[in-house]
């Protein structure tokens, strides 16, 4: 009786041990195995609509999820961006805040005015001047609107905002 529930347990455990390792061998896959179109599971921190934003007059880039584009009839706290190269009847771009070390790359050009909503923001505007880049840092408090650019430095011209930050 010992020896056959000796025998019993080795099986089992055998069994057990032979299902264990087919199942991981089928789980794993390889790159060859993806159907061909099927999207990337790597994050490329590219901004989801840059589409429908590039036909409103600017160009998102990359970002960490925390700042994202919005229509600005979605209401709300938001951060908002006046600029002459935007389209919309009034010119504005508006964009959700939802945390502390918000990143979003982007291009604005001929960006003017940066509100903030409840977060502080720091925007980084570039201009051309004499063929040098030359880049300036605001920092907006939580509800202010915000003069940037051209309307500050008129002797650098048009100025193309080109990151935005939360901070707090």
């Amino acid at each position: 009786m010992r020896l056959s529930l000796t025998l019993v347990c080795a099986g089992v455990l055998g069994s057990v041990a032979i299902l264990a390792t087919t199942a991981s061998a089928q789980s794993v896959g390889t790159a060859s195995d993806d159907p061909a179109g099927q999207p990337s599971l790597v994050e490329d921190f590219e901004h989801p609509n840059k589409e429908a934003a590039a036909a409103i007059g600017m160009t998102l880039k990359k970002g960490n999820g925390r700042i994202f584009w919005v229509d600005c009839a979605v209401g709300g706290d938001l951060l908002t961006v006046e600029s002459d190269s935007i389209t919309t009847p009034n010119h504005i771009a508006c964009f959700r805040v939802t945390g502390r070390d918000g990143y979003l790359a982007l291009e604005i050009p001929s960006t003017y005015f940066v509100k903030a909503g409840k977060f502080k923001i720091n925007a980084v505007l570039t201009a051309q001047v004499d063929g040098q880049e030359v880049k300036r840092e605001y920092t907006i408090k939580p509800g202010e609107l915000t003069s940037v650019g051209e309307i500050i430095h008129p002797e650098e011209g048009v100025a193309a905002l080109v990151e935005l930050r939360s901070v707090s």
